[in-house]
């Protein structure tokens, strides 16, 4: 009722995110008990009027409304944070939407393809919204969104549209997104910032393959340890963004961590501190992330010539709750 009436636009959005998150937050309990998971029609008739002409007039705000809250919100929300399940749960409300609301997200596409590069908050939120639903529409997997993505890709105009169809790419595991990021990275090597956007696209991409793409980046002829950008872009970006990898149940992404943390420790101390937070907070896992968690830590403190910011994290982190 808020989210369709209300007339403040920030209690409509605030609206939605809590439906958004009761419903997210049901789903994860269903996948930890092993109940199938199922979208509720209501709300996705109710996401089909939100895509609506006549909804709301601003593009930036109906991509607020349709953007669902993210992994390390909803892990917030449990007393014991389960990756999986919250992952998986959240990928299958976007594959969802993406498949039963393919025809008004299609036709907010379509209606703004053409548009030309001009820079205005108006603009921007509709280059937004039509890119959001783009990536919806690719959780999918059709074969007419991978076509219209990388079409987009090619054309693009600008590097909103061309980055946001290459994460598209790279993020839903399309065969066409290796040689589309040989493209890009060609295109645009000798732009600092943006081969850092490339770092951190490919950092963050929820796939089996990451934690060994990484490794292979961190060869790479513009990726250097020294330079606190790079760290942040790749490493940093991993384990912030990118939770289903990083909290791997083997314990790999905690590992890689473990070790550029120590490599850091005598070149940048405060960068290498900063990494280490993260796992700081190993005890609001479940049980085998959590004792991975905490075996690193232990592993870096036992090196002993520590920094002292590298060292204070360790043992702050490891003492008794």
């Amino acid at each position: 009722l808020l989210l369709r009436h209300d007339r403040d636009s920030f209690n409509r959005w605030e609206a939605g995110q809590r439906l958004l998150t009761n419903r997210m937050m049901a789903m994860i309990a269903d996948y930890r008990a092993g109940r199938p998971l199922v979208l509720h029609k209501g709300l996705v008739e109710l996401f089909r009027l939100v895509l609506t002409p006549g909804f709301h007039e601003d593009a930036a705000f109906i991509s607020q409304i349709m953007t669902l809250p993210g992994e390390d919100y909803l892990a917030e929300k449990m007393p014991e944070i389960d990756v999986a399940a919250i992952h998986e749960a959240r990928e299958f409300v976007r594959r969802e939407f993406g498949r039963q609301l393919a025809g008004p997200m299609g036709r907010i596409y379509r209606n703004y393809k053409q548009e030309p590069y001009v820079y205005s908050p108006e603009m921007a939120g509709i280059r937004r919204l039509k890119n959001l639903c783009l990536s919806y529409l690719m959780a999918a997997g059709t074969d007419e969104a991978r076509t219209i993505c990388l079409t987009q890709f090619r054309e693009a105009d600008n590097m909103t549209d061309e980055l946001s169809a290459l994460t598209a790419l790279t993020h839903s595991g399309c065969p066409e997104s290796e040689k589309a990021l040989g493209a890009f990275y060609e295109k645009w090597q000798r732009q600092t910032l943006v081969v850092d956007k490339w770092f951190t696209l490919q950092a963050t991409t929820p796939l089996p393959q990451t934690l060994e793409n990484i490794k292979k980046l961190m060869q790479h002829p513009r990726f250097t340890i020294k330079n606190p950008n790079k760290v942040r872009a790749l490493i940093g970006s991993f384990a912030a963004a990118n939770p289903i990898c990083f909290h791997d149940i083997r314990g790999t992404g905690y590992a890689l961590l473990g070790d550029t943390v120590l490599e850091l420790d005598g070149l940048n101390p405060a960068i290498a501190a900063r990494l280490l937070g993260y796992l700081s907070r190993w005890r609001r896992y479940a049980g085998p992330q959590q004792n991975l968690m905490r075996d690193q830590l232990k592993r870096i403190i036992g090196k002993g010539n520590l920094s002292m910011g590298v060292y204070e994290v360790a043992a702050k982190s490891l003492e008794p709750a």
